[in-house]
C-alpha cells in the first residue's frame, strides 16, 4: 500500500493521532513557560538611590525627601531614579546642592516582585539596556536552534533531538537559578532559546505528520491554544513565588522533568524512518496505530513504499540526471513574483513576531497587577485562535491577516495620545485587544507561508521567513527602550504602524484558500497572478508558452477557440525607441500649457474661487467631446485642432489685456483650458498606441518624463508676466500649443490600427504613413489638385496591400490625402 492510502485507512485524526498530538500540545505549554519566563525574571520595579546600608524602600519618607530630587507634574510626584543630592548623612539637603549619580546602589520596591534579575544585578539607569538585552537573547537562541536542531533532527531523528531539548531546558533552568553574574544568566537565556525551539517545533512535527489533511488546520490551532494555556499558567506560577526569579527558574525546571515520561509513549516519526529506509520499525509503529484506531493493516503494508524507494535509488545510481536539483534560499529571488512574495512574506513574519513578542514581554508594565495582566494576555489568545480556526476556510488567509493586523495596529496607535493616568484602563484594554488581533494573524501567517511557495523551495521559503520572524523578536524588546529614553508611547506607535503596514501589504500576496499547492517552480511563479503579464511583452521576450497560456485562458473566457500553436509564427526583433522625440514634445507641451493655466487661474478674474471652479468645470465637456471624437475622427486631428485653436485663443489674450476687457480675457483663457484639456486626454491614448510592444513602456516613460518637465517649467514662465509683460505667459503657452498642434501631424494615425508588436512593425507603420504623404505631395505638385483622385502607392520596403490589410490604412483620397495636399501647396508656395 502507498503511504497516502495507509493514512486514509488510519483516518485523519484517530485515537492514536489524538493521543500523540495531546502529548505534543502539553509539551508546547512547557515551551511557553521557558519562552516568556523572562517577562517576570527581568521585571523592573520602582527604585531610587541608596544612601544608608540598611535603608528600605518607602514611597514617602523624610530621608527620601531630603536625599532624592523630584518634580511635580499634574499633582504627581516624580522621584529621580538615577541621581541624589551630594550629602553623606541624615541631614536634609539644601536643594541647591549638586546632584551625583547613585554611588551606593539602589533601594528597590519589593512589594510586587520579591526578587528579579534587575534587583540582583542592578540593571537600572545606565545598565537598564541590559534588562531588554536579556529578552532579545532568548529569540536569538530560537534562531540558532531552528538552524542547528532542524539539521540534527533530519540526520538523527526527531525523537532524540526532542528529548535532548528537554534535557537542555531542565539543566539550563536549574543552573540559571544560581547565576552569579548577569552574563552567566544571559548565556542561560540563549541556551533556553535553543531548547524551546526543539521542544515546540520538533514536537509539532512529530505530532502533525500522521494527521490527515482535513484536520491539519484544526491541529495547528489546537497547539496554539495549549501554548496560550502555558502562557497563562506561567502567570500563576510567578504569582505563587511572588516574582522570585530564582525560585521560578527552579520550579520550571522541575515541571519539565515529567515530560521525560514521553520516552515510553512518543515514538519516532514514521515518515523519517521511511526516509532512512527503516521500514521494519516504521511498520511496528503503524501496526500499533492501526490497533488503537481499530483499523487493521496488513503486515506488509509498507512493502510498496520499500520497493518504490529501492527502485528510485537504483534508477538514480544508473542515471545521475534523475537526481533532483537541490534548491536553496537563493532560488527564492531568481524570479520576479517569488522574489517579491518572499520579501512581502518575510516582512509579514517580521512584523507579526515583532509586535507579538514586544507586547508579550512588556505586559508587566501595562497595569499595577502584572500577574493578572500577563494571565489575561495569554487568555485573550484562545478566542483569537478559535475565531481564526472558524474563519480560516470561510474567509481565506489574506483577508483575515489584513483585518487582524490593521485593526490591531490601529488599536496600538490609538494608545499614543492616551498618556493620562485616568485612561489607564482604556490603555490596557486597547493593548489587550491589540494582542488578540496579533495572535490571530500570527497563527495564520504560518499557514499562508507554507501554502504560498512551490514544493521545491517550500522549506527554504518558510525558513527564510522564520529567520526574519526571529529578527523581529530580537529587536522587539530593544524598541521598548525608546519609551524610556525618547517618548513613552513611542513603542506602541512603532508596533501599531508596523502591524498596519504589514496588514495592507498582505493583499499583494495571492490567496491560497482551496488552492492546490504549487508543485514546480513555474507553477509557483505564476500562482496567484490576478493581472497577467502583457501578452505582447511576453512574445517580445520570446516567452511564447506563457503568452499562449494567457491567450488560451482569454479565448476560453470569451467563448472563442484559438489553435494551440497560434504563436508559432511570431518573430521578435531587437528593442529600440521610435517616435519618442515627437511624442515627448507633444506630452511636454500639453502638460506645460495645462499646468501653467491651472496654476495661473487666480489671474483670470478678481474672484479666484469662481475662476478656479469654472476652470475645472470646463474640463468635463472637453473630455466628453474628446471621447466622442476619438473613435470617429481619430487621434491626430482632434489633438491638432484642440491645440491650434486653444493656442490661438491664448495668443488672442495679448491684445485684449485692457482692464475693460477682463471678461473677454477670462473667456479666452477658459476656452484655452477647454481645448488643452481635450488634447491632454487624447495624447495619453495616442502615445500608448504609437509605440511597438517592445518599447511601449519605455516610450511612455520617456514622454512622461518630458511631460513632468513641462509641469516643472510652467509655473516659472508665469513669473515673466510679473517682470516683463503681463500677457507674455499666455503668448508662450499659445505659441507652444500651435507649434505642437502642427507637429502632431507628423505622427501616424492609430485609430482602428492593430498595435505594432515588434520594432520592424513599428518602423513599417511609420514609414508607410510618411511615404503616403510624400507620394501625395508628388502627385499634387505634378497634377495639381484633382479631388477624388485614386492614389497608387509604390514602395519597395512596404507593400501597400500588406499595409492595407495589416494596418487598415486606406490609400483612397480622404482626410489624410486632402491635408497632405494642403501641405504640398504650402511646400510649393501655391
Amino acid at each position: 500500500m502507498k503511504f497516502d492510502e495507509i493514512l486514509k485507512t488510519l483516518g485523519d485524526f484517530g485515537e492514536y493521532q489524538k493521543l500523540q498530538y495531546l502529548l505534543v500540545c502539553l509539551a508546547s505549554a512547557c515551551s511557553a513557560w521557558h519562552t516568556y519566563a523572562n517577562s517576570f525574571v527581568s521585571a523592573s520595579s520602582d527604585h531610587y538611590c541608596r544612601l544608608l546600608e540598611n535603608q528600605t524602600y518607602r514611597e514617602y519618607s523624610p530621608l527620601k525627601n531630603c536625599t532624592i530630587p523630584y518634580t511635580i507634574e499634574d499633582s504627581t510626584v516624580e522621584w529621580s531614579k538615577c541621581d541624589r543630592y551630594n550629602i553623606t548623612g541624615r541631614e536634609c539637603a539644601n536643594k541647591n546642592l549638586d546632584l551625583i549619580e547613585c554611588d551606593n546602589g539602589w533601594v528597590y520596591d519589593y512589594s510586587t516582585y520579591e526578587r528579579t534579575v534587575v534587583h540582583d544585578f542592578d540593571l537600572v539607569c545606565e545598565r537598564d539596556w541590559m534588562k531588554q538585552l536579556s529578552k532579545s537573547i532568548l529569540p536569538l537562541g530560537n534562531l540558532v536552534g531552528a538552524i542547528v536542531l532542524s539539521q540534527l533532527s533530519d540526520s538523527f531523528g526527531r525523537r532524540p533531538i526532542f528529548f535532548i531539548s528537554l534535557m537542555l531546558a531542565v539543566c539550563v533552568c536549574a543552573l540559571t537559578a544560581f547565576s552569579p553574574t548577569y552574563w552567566f544568566f544571559a548565556l542561560g537565556q540563549f541556551l533556553i532559546g535553543i531548547a524551546t525551539t526543539g521542544i515546540y517545533a520538533i514536537g509539532f512535527v512529530l505530532g502533525i505528520e500522521l494527521v490527515g489533511p482535513k484536520k491539519r488546520n484544526f491541529a495547528g490551532m489546537v497547539i496554539c491554544i495549549f501554548f496560550a494555556m502555558g502562557y497563562m499558567l506561567l502567570a500563576v506560577i510567578a504569582f505563587a513565588v511572588s516574582g522570585n526569579w530564582r525560585q521560578l527558574e527552579i520550579i520550571l525546571a522541575v515541571l519539565t522533568v515529567p515530560f521525560f515520561l514521553y520516552y515510553w509513549f512518543l515514538p519516532e516519526s514514521i515518515r523519517w524512518l521511511m526516509q532512512k529506509g527503516r521500514y521494519d520499525k516504521a511498520g511496528e509503529i503503524l501496526q500499533k496505530a492501526a490497533k488503537m484506531n481499530k483499523c487493521p493493516l496488513p503486515d506488509n503494508a509498507l512493502e510498496d513504499e520499500r520497493n518504490a524507494q529501492k527502485k528510485l535509488e537504483e534508477e538514480m545510481r544508473n542515471n545521475p540526471v534523475l537526481v533532483e536539483k537541490n534548491f536553496t534560499m537563493i532560488d527564492l529571488f531568481k524570479t520576479k513574483n517569488l522574489r517579491w512574495r518572499t520579501i512581502n512574506m518575510s516582512f509579514n513574519w517580521f512584523a507579526n513576531s515583532f509586535v507579538y513578542y514586544g507586547l508579550s514581554v512588556n505586559v508587566t508594565s501595562l497595569s499595577d497587577n502584572p500577574y493578572a495582566s500577563f494571565f489575561l494576555y495569554g487568555a485573550v489568545e484562545i478566542p483569537a485562535y478559535l475565531l481564526t480556526w472558524y474563519l480560516l476556510d470561510k474567509v481565506g488567509r489574506r483577508l483575515l491577516i489584513c483585518v487582524f493586523m490593521v485593526i490591531g495596529g490601529l488599536s496600538l496607535i490609538i494608545i499614543a495620545p492616551m498618556n493620562n493616568t485616568s485612561l489607564d484602563g482604556l490603555v490596557s484594554f486597547l493593548a489587550l485587544f491589540g494582542k488578540f488581533c496579533i495572535a490571530g494573524s500570527y497563527a495564520i501567517v504560518y499557514i499562508l507561508a507554507a501554502e504560498i511557495y512551490p514544493t521545491p523551495i517550500r522549506s527554504a521559503g518558510v525558513g527564510f521567513a522564520y529567520f526574519w520572524a526571529k529578527i523581529g523578536a530580537i529587536l522587539a524588546p530593544l524598541v521598548l527602550l525608546l519609551g524610556d529614553y525618547v517618548w513613552d508611547p513611542l513603542p506602541s506607535l512603532i508596533y501599531g504602524g508596523l502591524a498596519l503596514a504589514a496588514g495592507l501589504l498582505v493583499f499583494l500576496l495571492p490567496e491560497t484558500k482551496g488552492v492546490h499547492l504549487s508543485e514546480t517552480m513555474m507553477e509557483g511563479e505564476s500562482f496567484g497572478t490576478l493581472v497577467p503579464e502583457s501578452v505582447r511583452w511576453l512574445i517580445q521576450k520570446k516567452k511564447h508558452d506563457r503568452a499562449n497560456k494567457i491567450l488560451q485562458k482569454a479565448a476560453k473566457m470569451n467563448n472563442v477557440v484559438l489553435p494551440d500553436d497560434c504563436l508559432n509564427d511570431e518573430k521578435i526583433l531587437q528593442d529600440t525607441c521610435i517616435e519618442a522625440s515627437c511624442t515627448s514634445e507633444i506630452t511636454f507641451c500639453n502638460v506645460f500649457v495645462y499646468y501653467g493655466l491651472s496654476a495661473n487661474t487666480d489671474s483670470f478674474s478678481d474672484n479666484v474661487y469662481t475662476s478656479f471652479l469654472i476652470s475645472g468645470a470646463v474640463e468635463i465637456p472637453a473630455y466628453i467631446l474628446s471621447w466622442s471624437l476619438i473613435d470617429r475622427v481619430g487621434r491626430r486631428w482632434p489633438t491638432c485642432i484642440f491645440m491650434m485653436i486653444g493656442g490661438m485663443a491664448l495668443i488672442a489674450i495679448a491684445p485684449v489685456s485692457s482692464k475693460s476687457l477682463d471678461n473677454l480675457v477670462t473667456i479666452l483663457a477658459l476656452f484655452g483650458k477647454f481645448c488643452i484639456s481635450g488634447s491632454y486626454a487624447i495624447v495619453f491614448v495616442f502615445a500608448a498606441e504609437i509605440f511597438p510592444t517592445s518599447v511601449r513602456n519605455t516610450g511612455l516613460g520617456f514622454a512622461s518624463t518630458f511631460g513632468t518637465m513641462g509641469g516643472i517649467v510652467a509655473p516659472f514662465v508665469i513669473l515673466l508676466g510679473d517682470y516683463i509683460w503681463v500677457p507674455f505667459p499666455f503668448v508662450i503657452f499659445g505659441g507652444m500649443s500651435i507649434i505642437t498642434g502642427v507637429s502632431v501631424l507628423i505622427l501616424p494615425e492609430t485609430m482602428g490600427v492593430p498595435l505594432p508588436d515588434t520594432i520592424e512593425e513599428g518602423e513599417r507603420f511609420a514609414r508607410y504613413f510618411f511615404n503616403v504623404i510624400k507620394h501625395v505631395c508628388r502627385v499634387c505638385l505634378s497634377d495639381w489638385l484633382i479631388p477624388g483622385k485614386q492614389l497608387i502607392f509604390v514602395d519597395e520596403r512596404c507593400d501597400s496591400n500588406y499595409c492595407d490589410t495589416q494596418w487598415g490604412i486606406k490609400t483612397d483620397t480622404g482626410i489624410d490625402v486632402i491635408i497632405s495636399q494642403c501641405l504640398a501647396l504650402i511646400i510649393s508656395g501655391g
